[in-house]
């Protein structure tokens, strides 16, 4: 990044090593506006660890429907999850891939880009809490998440500098 201009998306996917590019970027005097990481058991931890290098506004969407979790429907979510995992005895939960905004995407992607999902941007407190009750939860089934993957998506407000700049 330092080579290169500022740029505004990188997402991080390095199957619970997220916090490794998360460190160095903490390092580095160049960040991307949009940070995007598959939530895993570290999730609440590099959330917090985003925190600290100004990423100060963050969703949760869910990868296999694109729905947005919140601390508003998040224990509506925890509901349904109790609910799968009874029906299911255990097998994965499986939803069926939507379109976005008239584009079909792959199943397994991550879709869209952060800031083209609607819905409100949450504080860091609020989405390590959403998160940490679905770790709750899939602690409680012992379900390993139901088959389910959650990208928790972070971004930086453009907040001015003293020089005039926006960064």
């Amino acid at each position: 990044m330092e080579r290169y201009r500022e740029p505004l998306f990188i997402k991080v996917d390095i199957e619970g090593n997220d916090a490794l590019c998360f460190r160095d970027m903490a390092r580095a005097s160049i960040r991307p506006k949009h940070v995007s990481f598959e939530g895993n058991s570290t999730g609440v931890e590099d959330i917090a660890l985003l925190a600290s290098i100004g990423y100060d506004r963050f969703k949760c969407i869910r990868q296999n429907d694109f729905r947005e979790l919140t601390p508003r429907n998040t224990w509506w979510q925890v509901q349904v999850r109790k609910v799968v995992w009874q029906a299911h005895h255990g097998s994965r939960l499986h939803y069926r891939r939507r379109q976005f905004a008239g584009v079909r995407f792959a199943a397994g992607s991550s879709g869209p880009m952060p800031w083209m999902f609607p819905g409100r941007w949450w504080t860091a407190e609020q989405m390590q809490a959403v998160w940490a009750q679905l770790l709750d939860i899939d602690r409680e089934l012992n379900c390993n998440g139901l088959g389910e993957w959650f990208d928790i998506h972070a971004c930086r407000s453009l907040l001015p500098q003293p020089n005039g700049h926006v960064s």
